[in-house]
């Protein structure tokens, strides 16, 4: 009987745990707000608000474990993981999850609460999320265990999924498991994340690309998956992203590699079905290169802006075709080349910090003829 009385008690007594949050008399101005936007945040059930409090407060300090409550979780998780894990997702609030998560809970907990079936997609989140920032070399069980929490947030609500995708793209350990979970989720999620990523996050410098090689490991059944459902739409917005940074005149002095080169390369090299599909998408890009170097600009520099952005376009397109093998060099293309290696030549002053791309371009179009 003693033995039953105690089981009870863990329960009910984890049931009423909770904690409030408050704020010293004394605080600096930054933390007050920081609070502020917490109370806000609750009171609206708005993320960003609630994160931003949350983000803040890991930057600066961690919070302290209560050993009695982490001592009844472990008890309680020995005794019974599913309730346990059950009876945290009903809680279902943003503060608690994060608190009694990263608080109460070890790394194996949280493994294994994300492979589990819980109503809350804002648990799942949070499992996510402690997790990917708990582990700098994720191991294998850490890994499926994001993967399957991420995948339960693609399936039950578009908006928190949307909301990580935003929010981890810049993750190095997150891109490494970013192919895993996107050849598992709805072509629904698949459409969301097309239209969410931000096809301007930079290729940083010297820097492996993990996106890349990512994609390259997956299986030919899931890249075809995967781009059958993003590609058409990556490749209008990465069209619709260079309108905008040409009409702004952004800063651009280079061949520019987005940090999603691989993925925008993949989609071109899928929706290219053909040789006269090429055909027509490298005459037109020559055609826009042609139209922007006799336009007028105000200042030189937003003429070398159009210049490489322009060339950006047809570098990736020469390089499509080059590596499926669909280039075929007749009079229309040939002309066209030839045009292009005049503008090369006429602004070569452009070029004067990035010799190596320019001479790249070169011998890719002389390869062409």
């Amino acid at each position: 009987m003693m033995e039953k009385t105690i089981k009870k008690d863990i329960w009910e007594m984890i049931s009423s745990v909770s904690y409030s949050t408050h704020i010293a008399g004394n605080a600096g101005r930054a933390d007050q707000k920081f609070f502020e936007h917490l109370q806000e945040g609750i009171a609206d059930n708005d993320l960003d608000k609630i994160y931003e409090f949350i983000d803040a407060y890991e930057r600066g300090k961690s919070i302290k474990p209560d050993e009695l409550v982490c001592r009844l979780f472990q008890k309680a998780y020995r005794e019974d993981s599913a309730r346990l894990c059950q009876l945290l997702a009903e809680k279902n609030n943003i503060v608690d999850y994060w608190i009694f998560l990263s608080t109460c809970c070890e790394t194996d907990m949280l493994v294994d609460f994300a492979k589990m079936d819980v109503a809350y997609p804002c648990f799942y989140y949070e499992c996510a999320r402690i997790l990917l920032k708990r582990t700098s070399g994720i191991d294998e069980k850490c890994k499926e265990a994001i993967i399957a929490a991420v995948k339960r947030i693609a399936d039950r609500d578009l908006a928190l999924w949307e909301r990580w995708v935003q929010r981890k793209e810049h993750n190095t350990n997150w891109q490494q498991l970013l192919f895993s979970v996107l050849s598992k989720v709805s072509r629904e999620a698949l459409k969301r994340f097309a239209l969410t990523i931000n096809l301007d996050m930079m290729l940083q410098n010297h820097k492996e690309d993990i996106v890349a090689w990512e994609f390259e490991r997956l299986s030919d059944t899931s890249k075809k998956y995967i781009l059958e459902n993003i590609s058409k739409d990556i490749l209008e917005n990465w069209n619709l992203l260079f309108e905008k940074k040409k009409k702004k005149h952004e800063n651009l002095r280079e061949i520019w590699f987005s940090g999603y080169f691989s993925l925008i390369l993949n989609s071109l090299q899928y929706d290219l079905k053909n040789k006269e599909e090429w055909k027509l998408s490298f005459l037109n890009y020559e055609k826009i290169l042609e139209k922007d170097m006799y336009a007028w600009y105000e200042k030189t520099t937003h003429m070398c802006c159009a210049f490489f952005y322009d060339i950006t376009q047809i570098f990736y397109i020469v390089l499509a075709g080059q590596e499926k093998q669909i280039i075929e060099a007749d009079e229309s293309v040939t002309q066209s080349i030839r045009k292009i290696q005049l503008f090369i030549r006429r602004h070569e002053d452009y070029w004067k910090d990035h010799v190596k791309q320019k001479i790249e371009l070169e011998h890719r179009l002389e390869a062409m003829l």
